[in-house]
């Protein structure tokens, strides 16, 4: 009896480690791996659905939907909500994740384009398991001293509700009404950008 519970657990070993295993592999997707995993379902399941499946299902990242409350925490630790900001100014929402490069370059170009984007605040937001990540993300593209710029993780689950799976970062541009008017996802041109904030 004793024989068969054992050679029963020796047996169960292997088979709890290649589910463990797999379990890993995902974990470490990155977030453009995610994207496209999710895209994938997502179409899958659009052809299950029909014709009149939503792309997103996500209203509050509709063109014209109302900024939805939310809070972050920053790279220095620090609570943020949404009403910290000026109502009365428009703010531009990045998705992003610190370890992709096309977030990099778009960070960059929205600091060498202050002039034309320093009437909106720019909050950059990841992924709350992302928090430790940000020191180094504000550090390598050098955005401490932009004065309209916030780099934090979620807090909130604002990413969940608004994030449509599309790349990152996806950029989602609010007029000074906090009005939706536009996103962008991946590319940063700063014409562009500030044109639909002061729509």
């Amino acid at each position: 009896m004793n024989k068969r519970i054992i050679l029963l657990l020796l047996m169960l070993i292997p088979l709890t480690m290649i589910s463990q295993k797999k379990k890993r592999k995902k974990e470490k997707q990155t977030l453009e791996q995610q994207v496209e995993e999710a895209r994938q379902q997502e179409a899958a399941a659009k052809q299950q659905g029909g014709s009149n499946a939503s792309i997103s299902g996500k209203p509050n990242a509709d063109i014209g939907a109302k900024l939805i409350s939310f809070n972050v925490v920053t790279s220095k630790e620090k609570l943020v909500f949404d009403t910290d900001f000026n109502p009365h100014k428009p703010i531009i929402l990045v998705l992003f994740n610190p370890s992709c490069g096309h977030c990099k370059e778009v960070a960059m170009g929205m600091k060498k384009s202050y002039e034309q984007l320093k009437e909106a605040s720019i909050v950059f937001v990841c992924g709350k398991e992302l928090l430790g990540e940000l020191a180094g993300f504000s550090k390598e593209v050098d955005v401490d001293q932009v004065p309209n710029m916030t780099i934090a993780s979620d807090n909130s689950e604002v990413i969940k509700l608004l994030f449509e799976y599309n790349g990152i970062p996806q950029i989602m541009i609010y007029n000074k009404e906090h009005r939706l008017t536009k996103k962008f996802y991946k590319l940063f041109n700063a014409d562009s950008v500030a044109h639909y904030m002061r729509q």
